[in-house]
């Protein structure tokens, strides 16, 4: 069984080069050792977004966004892209609920540094 390490390096190698279903397996594997690695959730979900599995890109970052432990930018666009897939679902409430989720959570970000 390979490393962590060695399924995240093969992960963002294979998206790298858009194989993205190889890339998505990595993550699979990643995540079935360790299910609450929010990273490894988000970047599953940007590449469900690659995929057309919109989804199951959406119930990724939600479990992302949900568990808090993003930082400030992945948080960010994971809302982003969560409302990109919502939207690609024709989804247009929930797209642009997530959308304001984002901006409000970006002036947030912008007055506390300011």
């Amino acid at each position: 069984m390979a490393s962590e390490n060695t399924n995240l390096t093969n992960a963002f190698g294979l998206a790298k080069r858009y194989d993205y279903a190889n890339a998505e397996t990595e993550f699979n594997l990643l995540l079935s050792s360790n299910q609450n690695d929010v990273l490894s959730l988000y970047d599953r979900g940007c590449t469900g977004i690659h995929l057309n599995k919109y989804q199951l890109a959406i119930v990724d970052f939600d479990a992302a966004i949900l568990s808090l432990n993003l930082s400030t930018k992945h948080e960010l666009q994971a809302l982003y892209q969560r409302g990109f897939a919502h939207q690609k679902l024709h989804q247009y409430n929930f797209a642009l609920d997530s959308c304001i989720q984002c901006l409000n959570r970006a002036i947030v970000g912008y007055s506390i540094v300011h």
